[in-house]
């Protein structure tokens, strides 16, 4: 009993740790449920890997090894039973060591320690004197005894590892030649169709098994289809596992702790910006996987996310590329065009006045009536082009300074007279509105295109009303008018470049509300249009400002 457990001792110091609920998820007759419910538990506990590893590195059928090495005793100790007389039983042992050497280099470390005490119980009882007992008598011989079994155990345990070592670094070196050869494809392809079927054939020679994509949309939902590229089509219940694995953003499905059942393991493509798709991988039901293939396959999986991220960021840029070079030619094209058009209407213009001093009274003034009249429209097409333009460009900069309310509305007024000569423009306002701290060009400009856009779509001898008030330091200004409104259909598009009312007159560019809403952006504000109950629209203009009460206050 002593001598028993201090061989139990002497195996635990050289590393044999297995318990009898190892050696009975290796004895036959375990299903293949439990094998894998094993496997799972292991992979639950982040610090259980490398027991993981040699544990799944040593699960070929135990029961195959103790056969095959159990062979081999016997077979090495009829050969020895027979040249005994001459080696003496002294040599047998040496013969059991080289066999044990042998067999660690092919049978697993469990294996390799039973037929080591096999070996041991055999030289004892066939050939130690007195034979056929497990006696001994002398000294000499119970001491090489025990240091046979030191020296079988150990060597078989240096040798079993040397082996597992061997074998872990092949495997790390076909799986740097795999990424290898996965990352060349990334290289040599030129889209991103391309790039996934490549990736799928190596990682089909990886795994062994069948690799199936699905790839995620712009707004994260996985498509309905798996990728053309992939070598088998999720099924419903597979397609279930992938949207958990998708959302979730973990490892699923077999060999994980999450969904063991299914069929397939399942990986998540994870991009630095979003995730892009799911890898799934089925492997054939005996296979089992080692910690370097876990670690492998998420590798890949990280390799195939980064392929899907340099093809979207390639794509970002490209059209990224297309839409500033498209906004360069047309900001260039508005420009050149109008600065063009500027020069031969100011031409016109001055020659119009020189003509109007020289002509008399007779049908040669309304002619220079319509050359003028059409130098104005022309000029204000021109000038609105302009103010797309710089809007467009993002030239338009706020230059703030303290302006009285009552004053900007004023000039408003002044700068739409031509405009609105034929209305009855009526202002709400409250007289003692403080000054405000804004930049008054800009607001001036878009206030007077609201205040013309309602001369021009209500009739001639209607009201035009200009509201004005501040609420918790917000200017508000409100322009409504008596004209047919805003159809429905059309109250989300009235502030879309080019885009015109059914009542509008001819000639219009369809940029005054588009420039309006440019420049109280540029302010810091928003533009809003309803119809009115009782007929007719109103545009309000709502621009935050300090006001001089408050700067008051804060002094």
């Amino acid at each position: 009993m002593i001598f028993g457990c201090e061989v139990i001792k002497l195996l635990k110091k050289l590393g044999f740790k297995y318990s009898l609920s190892d050696l009975k998820g290796k004895l036959p007759g375990t299903s293949a449920n439990r094998t894998t419910m094993k496997s799972t538990s292991y992979l639950n506990d982040v610090g259980s890997w490398r027991q993981f590893a040699k544990l799944q590195f040593e699960s070929r059928p135990l029961i195959r090894d103790l056969l095959f090495g159990t062979a081999a005793v016997l077979l090495l100790t009829l050969v020895s039973l027979c040249v005994e007389r001459w080696t003496g039983y002294w040599s047998i042992a040496l013969f059991y060591l080289a066999l044990v050497v042998f067999l660690a280099m092919r049978l697993s470390k469990l294996a390799v320690m039973l037929v080591s005490i096999l070996t041991w119980i055999l030289w004892n009882f066939l050939f130690i004197p007195p034979r056929f007992t497990f006696r001994i008598t002398q000294l000499n011989d119970a001491l090489m005894f025990a240091i046979y079994l030191l020296v079988a155990l150990a060597m078989g345990h240096v040798t079993a590892q040397l082996r597992w070592r061997e074998e872990t670094e092949r495997r790390r070196e076909q799986r740097t030649h795999a990424l290898y050869r996965l990352v060349q494809c990334v290289i040599e392809s030129t889209n991103l169709d391309e790039a996934l079927r490549q990736a799928v054939r190596e990682t089909k020679e990886i795994s062994h098994g069948e690799v199936a994509i699905v790839l995620a949309g712009e707004d994260g939902k996985l498509f309905e289809i798996t990728h053309p590229a992939s070598s088998w089509v999720l099924d419903e219940r597979e397609r279930g596992v992938a949207l958990w694995c998708h959302a979730q953003g973990e490892m699923a499905g077999r060999y994980t702790r999450n969904l063991p059942q299914a069929g397939a393991m399942f990986l998540p493509l994870t991009t630095v910006n979003r995730r892009a798709g799911v890898l799934a991988l089925r492997f054939p039901v005996e296979r089992n996987l080692h910690q370097e293939d876990i670690e492998l396959f998420q590798a890949v999986a990280d390799h195939v996310a980064a392929i899907i991220q340099r093809y979207d960021l390639a794509r970002q840029a490209t059209l990224a590329h297309l839409t500033e070079e498209s906004q360069k030619l047309y900001r260039t094209l508005f420009s050149c065009v109008s600065h063009e058009l500027k020069t031969p209407l100011a031409v016109i213009d001055a020659a119009t006045r020189e003509l109007r001093t020289g002509i008399p009274r007779t049908g040669g003034q309304a002619l220079l009536n319509d050359i003028e009249g059409a130098s104005l429209r022309l000029r204000d097409v021109v000038d609105k082009l302009l103010d797309m333009s710089r809007i467009e460009s993002g030239r338009v900069k706020p230059d703030p300074s303290w302006c009285e309310v009552d004053e900007l509305i004023e000039t408003v007024y002044v700068r739409t007279k031509d405009v609105h000569s034929d209305h009855c423009i009526k202002l709400d306002m409250h007289p003692d509105l403080p000054a405000v701290y804004v930049d008054s060009v800009l607001l001036e400009h878009a206030v007077s295109n609201l205040v013309t856009n309602a001369a021009q779509y209500s009739g001639a001898g209607t009201e035009i009303l200009v509201s004005v008030r501040i609420d918790n330091d917000l200017l508000i200004i409100d322009v409504s008018d008596q004209g047919p409104g805003i159809p429905e259909e059309l109250l989300g598009q009235v502030f879309d470049k080019f885009s015109r009312g059914p009542n509008a007159r001819r000639g219009g560019t369809g940029l005054g509300l588009a420039i309006v809403q440019g420049l109280i952006q540029a302010l810091g504000g928003s533009v809003h249009v309803a119809n009115k109950p009782e007929g007719g629209a109103m545009f309000s203009v709502h621009v935050p400002v300090k006001t001089t009460r408050l700067a008051e206050d804060m002094a």
